[in-house]
């Protein structure tokens, strides 16, 4: 039963270089491109976003051509967490967690 556990992290991490070393590839292919187009951050932070978008994407179950189509309670649901983990981000940091009102859903 340890095994499992291990196998999971260990696939994470695997999981995760590809991505960082995909983020970097795509920098030394593209990243100058970027810079001369005068976009206002890394070229890294870029690439980041794009893949964050595209995973946002496809767990909402979008169509990942047209960005349309996905389930917007996923959406919802996502975006509620992420709200939560800044919040305690802000707690962390000595503030008082900003109060934003949930948009009333289904």
């Amino acid at each position: 039963m340890q095994k499992e556990p291990h196998l999971f992290q260990e696939a994470d991490k695997t999981l995760i270089a590809a991505v960082d070393e995909a983020i970097e590839r795509a920098v030394e292919t593209a990243g100058h491109e970027l810079q001369s187009l005068g976009v206002g951050r890394s070229p890294q932070d870029y690439f980041a976003d794009a893949v964050l978008r595209h995973l946002f994407l496809r767990l909402c179950g979008a169509d990942l051509r047209t960005n349309t189509g996905g389930d917007p309670e996923t959406a919802w649901k996502i975006l509620y967490m992420g709200r939560s983990v800044a919040r305690h981000w802000e707690r962390e940091r000595g503030g008082s967690a900003a109060l934003r009102e949930k948009k009333d859903r289904r």
